[in-house]
């Protein structure tokens, strides 16, 4: 399938290969969004009916504005706008509700999450894997609370324990380098160990 390539393709980045294909999704969300679909009627649709954007998703929309897409937004926004005038009016406020862009990037996470699980035993895909930067702790969960059988946990367990100590032990390798007894050493690969420790254990 297209997300086994897809995933593939990611494990050869820096970082969490699903964080990595749902962040390249969502760039290309918003920029269909903005550029071919602000005409759409039954898309203007959804998203009054849906309320907006989320916070993290409206500044990456703001992003694009910066960008060249302003008319777009203001579109969009136009309607947003004008449905909040119209609740007021009436001397209500709906709750929020759900994002669009959070509902799309959700049902691709739950696809690639179930195509990992499924290919993780299969040789090419496990190998690729391996050598990847492993997943975050927030999807490493999802993963670990979605596999039905012990042998895979065990696999993802595994390689995340790996990932982790060798982010451990370059923390540690350039902690001491910044003692100013050892400051003439050069600065290898574990000069951005704090970014990647960043990076794997953040949470949503």
């Amino acid at each position: 399938t297209n997300a086994y390539y897809e995933l593939l393709d990611a494990m050869k980045e820096r970082g969490c290969p699903l964080c990595c294909l749902l962040e390249m999704f969502t760039e290309r969300y918003i920029d269909n969004l903005l550029y071919e679909n602000v005409n759409d009627t039954n898309l203007r649709t959804k998203l009054v009916t849906s309320g907006g954007f989320c916070k993290e998703h409206s500044q990456k929309i703001l992003r694009f504005g910066y960008k060249g897409y302003a008319l777009g937004i203001s579109i969009l926004y136009k309607d947003l706008v004008d449905t909040f005038i119209r609740d007021l009016n009436r001397g209500s406020l709906t709750p929020n509700r759900s994002c669009i862009i959070c509902e799309a990037t959700k049902n691709l996470e739950d696809r690639l999450i179930e195509e990992l699980i499924k290919d993780i035993k299969e040789y090419e895909f496990y190998q690729a894997y391996r050598n990847s930067s492993g997943l975050c702790m927030t999807h490493l969960s999802r993963v670990l609370s979605l596999s039905k059988d012990k042998e895979t946990k065990d696999i993802f367990l595994e390689i995340s324990a790996l990932k982790l100590k060798e982010i451990s032990d370059q923390l540690s390798e350039f902690i001491r380098k910044q003692d100013y007894r050892f400051r003439e050493e050069t600065i290898g690969t574990e000069g951005d160990s704090w970014i990647r420790a960043i990076e794997i254990l953040k949470l949503r």
